[in-house]
């Protein structure tokens, strides 16, 4: 009798869970990390995978069925990026549809992101350094980020309210715009959300 997807369900779960308890698994539990081979596997493109929601959830979700790994990861951080990276005109990647032709995977730009006279700076104040230098190198949308003052200046026993002058500017504010507009991006991405269970995917 064939199984319901609720006892498939339930008998993943307790091969991994025996399986990360060092237990002896009835067999070992089987996670693919699949890239772009579900948009391959499907007869989509990478750059559908890049832009196209729908398509990724259909293509992730047809491969899983048909190969019924035990676990998955979560498809869409990894490959539902086109539009946040466009958004934040991303400079360390080339990638499906922005740089590469549709069926390339992920191109890294090379180049001196992090100078090797920074090493100091960055030790000394590790967020100051990301939000104000490595950011603004990256992301072009980001540079305004230049101009924001350091964050070991602004803490004083008025927690640096002056500082907030910064903000009054033209190019600061389109910064924080562009990254308010990031959010329900990332929101639908599912950027963040951690994994991704199987309950009522097969059937």
């Amino acid at each position: 009798m064939d199984k319901t997807p609720e006892e498939l369900y339930e008998e993943r779960e307790r091969r991994v869970e025996a399986a990360i308890a060092l237990q002896t698994p009835d067999r070992v539990p089987v996670m693919c990390l699949w890239g772009f081979f579900p948009a391959k596997y499907t007869g989509s493109t990478f750059e559908e995978s890049m832009y196209d929601y729908d398509m990724l959830m259909k293509s992730s979700v047809g491969t899983m069925i048909d190969f019924q790994p035990d676990m998955c990861d979560n498809p869409f951080p990894i490959r539902y990026l086109g539009p946040t990276l466009e958004a934040l005109d991303f400079r360390q990647l080339k990638w499906p549809g922005h740089g590469c032709d549709g069926m390339s995977t992920y191109q890294y730009v090379e180049g001196e992101y992090m100078k090797a006279d920074e090493y100091d700076a960055f030790l000394f104040d590790p967020s100051g350094f990301m939000l104000r230098m490595y950011w603004p190198r990256v992301s072009g949308a980001l540079e305004p980020f230049r101009n924001l003052p350091p964050m070991y200046s602004i803490i004083s026993y008025y927690m640096g309210l002056m500082a907030f002058s910064a903000f009054d500017s033209p190019e600061i504010e389109a910064a924080l715009e562009a990254c308010e507009k990031l959010l329900p991006i990332m929101l639908e991405s599912g950027i963040g959300a951690g994994r991704l269970g199987y309950k009522g995917v097969y059937g």
